[in-house]
C-alpha cells in the first residue's frame, strides 16, 4: 500500500525505475508512430506529427501519475513500478489514435 498524506499525495516520490518504464513507453509509441508514418506517407510533416503526438500522450500519461492526480495513487498501488509503462502506453495509444484520425482527414 502506498503511504499517503492527508491531501492524497504520496509521501515517497516515484522511483527511477518507474520513470525508466515511462520513458520506454514514450520510445515505443513514438517508434510505432514513426513506422506507421513511413509506411503511409513520404511527407515529413506527417512523420513528425505521427512521432511526436504519441510521445506527448505518453508523457502526459506519466505526468498524471507523477503529479499524483485523482486516482493515481490507486493505479500505483495496483500496478506498482509498471504504472509508468502502463499509463505511458495508454496515453501514447490515445495520441497515436488522434494523429491517425487527424492525418486521415488531411489526406
Amino acid at each position: 500500500e502506498t503511504p499517503e498524506q492527508d491531501d492524497g499525495i504520496p509521501k515517497e516520490p516515484l522511483g527511477g525505475l518507474t520513470l525508466l518504464f515511462g520513458l520506454l513507453a514514450a520510445v515505443v509509441v513514438g517508434g510505432t508512430g514513426y513506422v506507421s508514418a513511413v509506411r503511409l506517407s513520404d511527407r515529413r510533416d506527417y512523420r513528425v506529427r505521427c512521432t511526436l503526438l504519441p510521445v506527448i500522450g505518453a508523457l502526459l500519461g506519466y505526468n498524471y501519475l507523477s503529479l499524483a492526480l485523482e486516482g493515481s495513487s490507486r493505479i500505483l498501488e495496483v500496478t506498482g513500478i509498471f504504472s509508468g509503462l502502463i499509463l505511458g502506453l495508454i496515453g501514447g495509444a490515445i495520441g497515436l489514435l488522434l494523429v491517425q484520425i487527424w492525418c486521415r482527414r488531411e489526406g
